[in-house]
């Protein structure tokens, strides 16, 4: 009971209170909202906490799990941290290089991310020293999607900045 309350209480804290008709933001409700907000970021470590009771218990996507069986099979140095595991600047990656490298893998199905999706991403990341890699479905779901993602992961490997 705590732990779905909880969330309810999460929910209604971004989205405004309940009413009969689904959800509704006052313009009231929004300005103090926004100031509770900035007020409640400026506590170091305050955001990801956040992000990572919003998350839950993330379960892997099914790109996400293809991809983790390779990393398994093929023992390359990378975990899957898209659980909330890790945070990079407010955003969790699916999954980090565990060998030193500033290495970054982000799995995606594009239909459900902006146009401009993997540029913001990369330039966040690239801020920190952080290379990202990124697997489309199209890679993932293709016939030879093995040497397809190991190709480009291995390559990127080579060229790290």
């Amino acid at each position: 009971f705590g732990e779905s309350s909880r969330r309810v209480g999460l929910i209604k804290l971004f989205c405004g209170v309940a009413c009969t008709n689904g959800w509704r933001k006052t313009d009231e409700f929004r300005k103090a909202q926004s100031l509770r907000l900035k007020k409640y970021f400026t506590i170091p470590g305050s955001k990801e906490k956040m992000m990572a009771s919003v998350l839950g218990c993330k379960f892997p996507t099914s790109y996400e799990k293809k991809l983790i069986k390779l990393i398994n099979e093929e023992k390359l140095d990378y975990k899957y941290v898209g659980d909330g595991n890790f945070f990079l600047a407010g955003k969790n990656p699916d999954f980090i290089n565990i060998n030193g490298k500033k290495i970054i893998i982000e799995t995606f199905y594009s239909y459900f991310k902006s146009h401009d999706y993997k540029r913001k991403r990369f330039n966040l990341f690239k801020r920190y020293g952080f290379k990202t890699i990124f697997l489309t479905e199209r890679e993932i779901m293709s016939k030879n999607w093995r040497k397809v993602c190991l190709n480009k992961i291995r390559k990127s490997e080579q060229c790290v900045y």
